[in-house]
């Protein structure tokens, strides 16, 4: 199960990426020490209404679809 305190810090760090620049999923998951990259597209999912999700890419090279 994934922590809080992991969730927060996923928050933390898509929060952090600045204008003009971007993350993967992978590097994020790796920066929390999280087992696999799906964990953060989780945590996204469910919990980013105020994050900058559009920054966020996937291994394609792409930002995921946004519902």
């Amino acid at each position: 199960p994934t922590s809080d305190t992991e969730i927060e810090r996923v928050r933390e760090l898509v929060a952090a990426i600045p204008c003009g620049r971007v993350s993967t999923y992978g590097d994020i998951a790796a920066a929390v020490g999280l087992s696999t990259p799906r964990t953060v597209g989780w945590i996204m999912r469910t919990d980013s209404s105020d994050l900058p999700w559009h920054r966020v890419l996937g291994a394609s090279g792409r930002p995921a679809a946004h519902l």
